[in-house]
């Protein structure tokens, strides 16, 4: 009985340690992907702003900013998904539209819309991405009289 309820204790205390660490990851995800929304305002902000509209100080203060926050999700683990040029993977890529092109073969990632991340091997975030499609041939629509 006694070596039974020794069991118990012992699987008790590695149940609640997984629990405890799955939890600090769940709490994680929810930071990071806030985190995210502002790397992705930030990029925005910096590439629609004109070299010849402000000081370049202050260019260069919002590119330190950006470069801290990358700083911080790569000391977390957090990479992102690399999608240009790229076949689809739709467990890393979410196809947000198809666009006709002869340029590309079918299936290949042709624009990104979103950049997507991943936290260790762990999908945080798809990225969106707008994917190649071969042009339907186009019917003969005009009849002969």
């Amino acid at each position: 009985m006694a070596q039974r309820s020794q069991a118990d204790l012992t699987n008790y205390k590695r149940r609640a340690t997984e629990e405890l660490q799955e939890a600090r990851r769940s709490g994680n995800v929810s930071l990071l992907l806030k985190v995210l929304a502002v790397v992705d305002d930030m990029e925005r902000a910096i590439s629609l702003v004109p070299e010849d509209a402000v000081a370049p100080g202050w260019l260069d203060g919002l590119r330190l900013v950006q470069r801290n926050l990358a700083n911080v999700l790569d000391s977390e683990g957090v990479t992102r998904i690399e999608a240009h040029g790229q076949p689809f993977e739709p467990w890393e890529h979410e196809a947000v539209l198809y666009e006709e092109t002869t340029d590309s073969p079918e299936g290949t990632v042709i624009r990104v819309i979103r950049t997507g991340y991943k936290l260790r091997d762990r999908i945080l975030r798809p990225t969106q991405v707008a994917v190649a499609r071969v042009p339907e041939p186009e019917a003969d629509t005009q009849q002969e009289a």
